[in-house]
């Protein structure tokens, strides 16, 4: 492993204040470049608001950390009984992302990941869902044990682990175009 990218990112996980980065750190050293991106990202998202970054009328992707590992994810959550699917996936972007809006009533596509548990890892896979956000609430169940980020679909693909997940975000083309 490279001392000086070592370095870096151990600097960057300390700036940013990010305990579970630097803890992967340690353990998966395979992934340091993303690591670094993440951290990065993190270092900028204190300074900037995500919402300037893109140019007026490009599309902007919500990505959110996971509450164990800090890693960009997509909300999402199990399905819900007496809920559509779709019902089910706004409701997870509201409690998770704190954003409300309309969602898309068919998929955008699938992805696979694997799911971490107690004791043991299982596979899943994630129908996921398009909404175009309405909303923005400045308060909702997990502020606090999330961030939220707005970025162009290149910047989320990068940030993001599981591959089928960032294809999806790279090729996404909303159904109504965003007008500038």
């Amino acid at each position: 492993m490279d001392q000086e990218r070592l370095l870096a990112a151990v600097l960057l996980a300390d700036v940013v204040g990010s305990k579970p980065l630097y803890e992967r750190i340690k353990t998966r050293s395979a992934d340091l470049d993303r690591i670094i991106r993440r951290l990065m990202f993190l270092a900028q998202m204190k300074t900037k608001n995500p919402k300037k970054i893109a140019r007026r009328g490009q599309l902007l992707n919500l990505l959110l950390t996971s509450r164990g590992t800090q890693r960009y994810v997509i909300p999402k959550g199990w399905q819900m009984k007496g809920k559509s699917d779709q019902q089910a996936a706004a409701l997870e972007a509201k409690q998770e992302a704190g954003v409300t809006g309309e969602i898309e009533p068919a998929p955008v596509g699938t992805y696979q990941y694997w799911k971490r548990l107690k004791n043991a890892f299982i596979p899943i896979t994630v129908t996921v869902y398009a909404l175009e956000v309405g909303t923005e609430l400045s308060s909702w169940k997990e502020r606090g044990q999330r961030q939220r980020a707005w970025l162009t679909s290149q910047q989320a693909a990068s940030l993001v682990d599981e591959p089928e997940l960032a294809s999806l975000l790279a090729g996404f083309q909303p159904r109504d175009p965003v007008a500038s």
